[in-house]
């Protein structure tokens, strides 16, 4: 647990944890009830792989900050057969982007996705990276 963020005002000091960052996107992820999971770079998903010893998605998301203290944030996931790669990545980039401004008062410098599988019957693994870039 560490500070990610942290901003001077007139008014005092804002710091916002990386563990809060992890929860606005562990709760957006969540909105699609089961049908994305979190999972490792091998797609893996944290309940199987910590079944016996408990476990949060939180230790798969990359959360760094690039050199204007923006923050950069990496993690992977798989979906369900049938969901649009496309469309399903640019929602969850985009409700991500606006819970991070409403926490930190910036948008994020990047949000990357990277699908490591869909699911049906088997999983079929793919390493498909969805890159979002934006402005202050």
């Amino acid at each position: 647990m560490g500070i990610i963020y942290r901003e001077n005002n007139d008014f005092g000091t804002i710091s916002v944890l990386d563990n809060a960052i992890s929860d606005i996107i562990i709760d957006e992820i969540k909105k699609y009830g089961g049908r994305i999971d979190i999972t490792n770079s091998r797609g893996k998903a944290v309940p199987k792989l910590y079944k016996s010893v408990g476990g949060s998605a939180a230790a798969n998301i990359q959360i760094d900050t690039d050199d204007d203290e923006r923050l950069d944030i990496k993690l992977h996931i798989v979906l369900k057969f049938g969901m649009s790669i496309k469309k399903t990545t640019d929602e969850i980039a985009e409700n991500i982007r606006k819970q991070i401004n409403l926490a930190t008062g910036k948008n994020p410098a990047r949000i990357t996705l990277v699908i490591t599988g869909v699911v049906s019957k088997k999983f079929a693994r793919r390493n498909i990276e969805v890159v979002k870039t934006y402005d202050e």
